[in-house]
């Protein structure tokens, strides 16, 4: 593994023999075509009054985004979140899990507020997909809100 004053040593190296051939790094990037992706158009999921008696399905997209924010208010503590990004579980618990620990979390924030349960979640990354799903029975949700980001290609 080279270190890291090695690659520093490369890049002055290039940047001399590019010199030397009348033309800087930073102008034989300027001239590359642009390809990739687009930047992140922004999307919403805002459920209002919404009854979950089951498994509900609030998000799936595929690709590479962010979360944005995501916020959840019922009048009850009784449901169940289940976040998934690129296959992996990273949010998977009841309600009163998170409210137990959210006070040592940055990201993750569950609290009640006049007899409002809200859970609250944000700046969550992904590559290739993310799933999001509320269990509860017979739960009415004031609010499911998911602001994102996704990537489009060109």
């Amino acid at each position: 593994m080279k270190k890291l004053m090695d690659y520093a040593m490369e890049i002055v190296a290039s940047e001399e023999v590019a010199t030397a051939l009348g033309r800087g790094i930073t102008a034989e990037i300027s001239i590359l075509p642009r390809v990739g992706l687009m930047p992140r158009p922004t999307h919403v999921v805002d459920l209002r009054n919404t009854t979950i008696n089951g498994t509900k399905t609030v998000l799936f997209e595929k690709g590479r985004g962010k979360i944005k924010e995501l916020l959840i208010r019922s009048d009850s503590s009784n449901f169940f979140v289940d976040l998934e990004k690129d296959k992996e579980k990273i949010i998977y618990g009841t309600y009163n899990y998170y409210a137990d620990i959210s006070p040592h979390l940055q990201e993750i924030d569950a609290f009640e507020y006049n007899n409002i349960y809200t859970f609250k979640a944000n700046d969550i990354e992904f590559s290739t997909e993310v799933v999001l799903k509320i269990t509860a029975s017979n739960v009415t949700f004031r609010n499911i809100f998911v602001k994102y980001e996704l990537e489009e290609s060109v």
